[in-house]
């Protein structure tokens, strides 16, 4: 498999990148999205409409537009922007023949790279799915030796703030085959009671969601650093890749994971957030 200390340049120096973190499953019509699952943290006190938001929460489940759907859409970017460098996220439940079909038609729309999500913090656990398998080295283990084993291209996993120590599911992952690693995904949390309404924020009883913003990113340089060392210590002479995710809302925050020894860096919330501020206006 191709290593990927040669793609920096591609993804954070120019806009030679685009990465599609759709989480991607077999069978989505299995999941059943709620409305609302998003709430933002504003710097004014919580639930007031004004201020800028700092804190982003979803308890989004995995897509649930068919993976048909998005098969045509990747096949149809890469003959767009045939020069560019299109990253799937995938995740699946704890069934191998599953994740060996998902990656067999995912590879067949032309992607150059896979992240493979084992962080989701609410990516039906009880399925095994997302930090279910993160949190559990054992079971991360597993199947990231499935899915290395099946993939011809780069993999990326994708690892869980939500553990006492990072390093160790990142150190499975890269054991295991996996050319790089993703940090962090979202932090559990629960946002917050809207004192107004009496609702917790947003308006669904049932779960936890995910924290992400700019108000993590102290919280992701940390784990980057954490992870950085653990690689330049143990995995100095194998080809592999960390790509930082976490609060990145400038150049600068961007410019401070590749100073901590990453090699590419992630922009998402960021977008979001601001087409929702742009709705909500």
């Amino acid at each position: 498999m191709l290593g990927l200390r040669c793609w920096p340049r591609a993804i954070c120096g120019s806009l030679y990148a685009l990465s599609l973190y759709a989480r991607d499953s077999l069978e989505a019509d299995k999941v059943v999205n709620v409305t609302p699952r998003y709430a933002g943290l504003r710097a004014e006190s919580n639930g007031s409409p004004k201020g800028q938001i700092i804190g982003w929460e979803n308890i989004e489940l995995i897509s649930d537009r068919p993976l048909r759907t998005m098969s045509k859409e990747f096949k149809q970017w890469k003959k767009d922007y045939p020069d560019r460098i299109l990253i799937a996220s995938i995740m699946e439940e704890y069934d191998k023949a599953a994740w060996k079909e998902l990656i067999s038609r995912v590879e067949e729309t032309g992607v150059d790279a896979l992240e493979i999500n084992f962080s989701c913090p609410h990516g039906m656990p009880e399925r095994k799915m997302g930090a279910a398998v993160g949190k559990d080295c054992a079971l991360l283990e597993e199947v990231c030796a499935w899915v290395n084993a099946k993939a011809t291209v780069p993999v990326w996993a994708k690892m869980t703030p939500n553990v006492t120590d990072i390093t160790q599911p990142a150190r499975v992952a890269l054991h295991a085959g996996s050319e790089g690693i993703s940090a962090i995904n979202t932090i559990t949390s629960v946002m917050g009671i809207n004192l107004n309404t009496l609702h917790p924020e947003p308006r669904v009883y049932t779960t936890q969601g995910g924290y992400s913003s700019k108000v993590v990113h102290p919280i992701a340089l940390s784990m980057v650093m954490q992870i950085v060392k653990m690689m330049q210590s143990e995995f100095s002479n194998v080809d592999c890749s960390l790509s930082a995710i976490g609060g990145v809302e400038t150049g600068e925050d961007a410019a401070e994971f590749i100073l901590l020894g990453a090699n590419t860096v992630q922009v998402f919330v960021l977008n979001f957030v601001a087409r929702h501020d742009a709705h909500t206006k």
